[in-house]
């Protein structure tokens, strides 16, 4: 339901007497079904349904291997997967750090269910089990370029 009183949406823009289908924010340029902008009533409630169960355990589900990458050497460790396994001891020495740290690394990762082990012998060594997540690593790469480019010419300008 949109309120014909006044309302605030998340861009912080307001606007009094909203009676349309769809009508745009004088500062946002997002309409108002969109993602960005939803309805408060006067009365503080939403007019948008509120999370799910179910939404809000596949996004805490999101976090939690988001979380599990968030780390520069985790990160390099994934890259590295991708080419082929490596034991412990050749991430650490490729990495520069104790065996205990990379170690703990990797136990992330794995209780994540990004990687997995396999044992020969006395080695043990570690495969990647989400390529997919290099497509992540190239978006964020992507999104890193732009805002190089938006630094450079806020600077130029």
């Amino acid at each position: 339901m949109i309120p014909s009183t006044r309302s605030l949406n998340r861009c912080g823009s307001t606007n009094a007497d909203i009676s349309g289908a769809i009508k745009k924010w004088p500062s946002c340029s997002h309409e108002i079904d969109s993602a960005c902008c939803f309805w408060q009533t006067s009365k503080g409630g939403n007019s948008l349904a509120t999370m799910t169960e179910k939404e809000k355990i596949r996004s805490e589900s999101r976090a939690q291997i988001l979380k599990a990458m968030a780390h520069a050497s985790r990160l390099f460790i994934i890259e590295k997967l991708s080419k082929k396994p490596y034991c412990v001891c050749e991430l650490t020495e490729m990495i520069g750090a104790d065996t205990s740290t990379v170690s703990k690394h990797l136990s992330v990762l794995k209780n994540a269910g990004i990687i997995s082990d396999r044992k020969e012998g006395t080695m043990v060594y570690y495969s990647l089990e989400a390529p997919c997540l290099l497509k992540f690593l190239g978006c964020v790469e992507t999104v890193i370029e732009q805002n190089v480019k938006k630094q450079l010419a806020s600077l130029r300008a």
